[in-house]
């Protein structure tokens, strides 16, 4: 079984296995540095996968596997170390790298005269979708274990896929020609 103790915070509220997570001590800084680089590594990959296979698909995958660890979590929770931190850095890369693939594709679509503007108005609507998204997380978490309402979250990428659907289309269309 994990050790709670280890997973920084699904991410510092609710409890896994019965312990509060305020009781957890989570990861040294050297451990959030190798995280850091295996994120930045993660997005820089995304770009390159990108280049070859479209940041509508690169988004789709990363938001289906996303969506899948959010399906995942109940198991993965009460599942063994490695097979945890292995769950939670797939998780981590997939559920943050979608977002500069989003920004390619928001500014590829954009009207020339307006990609600045358009980006900042996505971007903010990303923030604020996501600050309710952990205000409700964090009051909910308070009441439901974390193993019961983390596949919720699985709702985000399904809409993000049935959203992305078009761009995924069209770039099918534009590889054959």
């Amino acid at each position: 079984m994990a050790d709670p103790t280890r997973i920084p915070v699904i991410i510092g509220v609710g409890e896994i296995n019965d312990k509060p997570a305020a009781d957890a001590p989570g990861l040294d800084s050297v451990e959030l540095m190798a995280a850091a680089a295996r994120l930045a590594d993660a997005d820089a990959g995304g770009g390159w996968v990108a280049q070859r296979w479209g940041s509508a698909r690169v988004a789709g995958s990363q938001l289906l596997t996303s969506g899948l660890c959010c399906l995942a979590a109940p198991w993965m929770l009460v599942a063994g170390d490695d097979v945890c931190y292995a769950w939670l850095v797939v998780w981590g890369i997939t559920v943050a790298g979608d977002s500069p693939q989003f920004s390619t594709l928001t500014a590829r679509n954009a009207p020339p005269q307006a990609v600045g503007s358009v980006l900042t108005l996505t971007n903010s609507i990303g923030f604020a979708i996501s600050i309710v998204s952990i205000l409700l997380f964090v009051s909910l978490s308070e009441t439901i274990a974390l193993g019961a309402l983390l596949p919720w979250l699985a709702m985000g990428p399904a809409l993000g896929l049935w959203a992305l659907r078009p761009l995924v289309q069209a770039e099918r269309v534009g590889n054959r020609s």
